[in-house]
């Protein structure tokens, strides 16, 4: 037996658990074996147990080489595995050294050269954490001459992160990698998804590579695709020297998305996000007025008039975000699909309270746009609110009704009791109005003596609910009349 097993004398850099279980195998066996009897074979009872001297030296001769023989087999194979382990192990620490040619030469070794994408992924990631450029050119030029591109398992080989090739050079910023890889990967490779949902073309708009994303645009990403990455690029909160780069990759992607929604379907205009909210609905509340005009100027009605999971309109936003110019856009577009009066009607709610409430009493206010810019004040708030509210009333007053002026006169009187409205700004709005309200009261028969005396009541009632002990019945006269 010692002769047949001098043959393995070869392998002794095996592993010293493989010998290990070799060799308790081999004992086992010949154990079994052993213990064979006339009647049974197996294990013998303990009261007959059958000595190993049961056996003839024939058969005990014959099952010795042939185990040997398979002890052979075993030693000359090495768990592949293992020799896998230790063939990344050499190329880690190759890497690790920065020592291209050292990987080089193991590259050359046909037995531990990777053979395999996901192997030689694991490679590249590495290179690439070890900020290892040349070695990564070197691995990155190996992979594209050993796998064909056309090989989809290739292309879409994943670490344990679940992250292609492309999520990892877009996460270091290879840009001339980048530019390779989105060349010859197919669109299907371009909206691969990691272990946590993110596509490339997520990554590339967390880290603010417009570069990157305007290459994954022109390959012409499906409309899903584009929504989804506007919505993620506007919920960003970023800071002033972040926000034009945010808003540049927004707008490429909006032309990109209008582009394939004017040849197929403007139904991806309209998609909502876990709140409720469109895509206008996240232009107004980020601000972007350019991207308001582009996107305002190719919606549909039913998207222009949209609502939130809170009943917003964008035109109720476009209120609370202190831009006149935002606000015009919006309207302007809605009186052209709608018409005057239909656009006037959208400016309140089914219970009849007005864009002015919604923006600025204290109840319904949204200090989201004071948030986002930190630079404001609170007075410089106040300011830009009244000057909203006074560009709304001059354009509109002529098309509102006599209650709906009435509406807003209430509204008025209630923002600058919340504090949102100084009292001389209130005093000029109402001055803007009041010439309106008495037009409007001379059209519909209605005798301003008893709309001054109504409304001075009900102020008084409700100043005193409020406890307050002055009457501003005066304020409504010369308000509502005098100007």
């Amino acid at each position: 037996m010692d002769k047949d097993l001098k043959q393995t004398d070869h392998l002794k850099s095996s592993s010293h658990a493989s010998k290990k279980i070799v060799a308790l195998s081999f004992v086992a066996a010949v154990q079994t074996v052993s213990c064979i009897s006339g009647r049974r074979q197996g294990a013998a009872p303990v009261r007959e147990s059958t000595p190993l001297l049961s056996l003839s030296l024939s058969e005990f001769k014959k099952i010795q080489k042939e185990t040997a023989n398979t002890v052979s087999e075993i030693f000359a194979k090495p768990d592949e595995a293992l020799a896998k382990s230790h063939a990344q192990a050499a190329f880690f620490k190759a890497i690790e050294k920065d020592d291209l040619k050292e990987v080089q030469c193991l590259f050359q070794n046909q037995q531990i050269r990777p053979n395999t994408a996901e192997n030689l992924l694991n490679l590249l990631v590495r290179a690439l954490q070890c900020k290892r450029e040349k070695i990564f050119n070197f691995l990155f030029d190996e992979f594209l001459k050993i796998f064909d591109t056309s090989d989809l398992e290739c292309l879409y080989a994943k670490n344990e992160e679940g992250q292609t090739l492309l999520h990892v050079v877009i996460r270091h910023r290879l840009k001339p990698t980048i530019e390779s890889l989105v060349d010859k990967l197919p669109l299907q490779g371009l909206c691969v998804g990691d272990n946590q949902g993110r596509t490339p073309l997520d990554l590339a708009i967390a880290s603010n590579q417009i570069h990157t994303v305007e290459l994954l645009v022109k390959k012409k990403l499906p409309a899903q695709e584009l929504v989804k990455g506007v919505i993620l690029a506007l919920k960003y909160q970023d800071t002033l020297s972040f926000r034009y780069k945010r808003e540049k990759i927004v707008h490429c992607l909006l032309k990109a998305l209008l582009e394939q929604c004017a040849v197929s379907s403007l139904g991806h205009l309209s998609a909502k996000d876990e709140k409720g909210r469109t895509l206008l609905h996240l232009l107004i509340r980020r601000g972007d007025i350019n991207g308001v005009r582009l996107l305002a100027n190719e919606l549909p009605l039913e998207a222009l008039c949209a609502q939130d999971n809170k009943r917003r309109r964008p035109i109720v936003l476009a209120a609370r975000s202190k831009s006149p110019k935002m606000f015009q856009i919006l309207f302007d577009k809605l009186i052209d699909s709608l018409g005057e009066d239909e656009a006037v009607k959208t400016l309140f709610n089914e219970t009849g309270s007005s864009v002015f409430a919604s923006a600025y009493l204290s109840k319904h206010r949204d200090l989201a746009g004071l948030l986002n810019n930190s630079h404001l004040q609170m007075p410089t708030f106040l300011v830009r609110g009244y000057n909203m509210f006074k560009y709304i009333i001059k354009t509109l007053s002529g098309s509102l009704t006599f209650d709906q002026l009435m509406t807003i006169g209430h509204e008025i009187d209630d923002i600058e009791f919340a504090g949102m409205l100084y009292s001389r700004y209130a005093r000029s709005l109402r001055s803007l109005i009041a010439p309106y309200i008495e037009q409007k009261a001379a059209e519909s028969g209605i005798k301003i003596s008893r709309l001054k005396f109504h409304e001075a009541q009900k102020r008084k009632k409700r100043d005193c609910i409020k406890g307050k002990q002055y009457d501003r019945a005066a304020n409504v006269d010369e308000g509502y009349v005098s100007g």
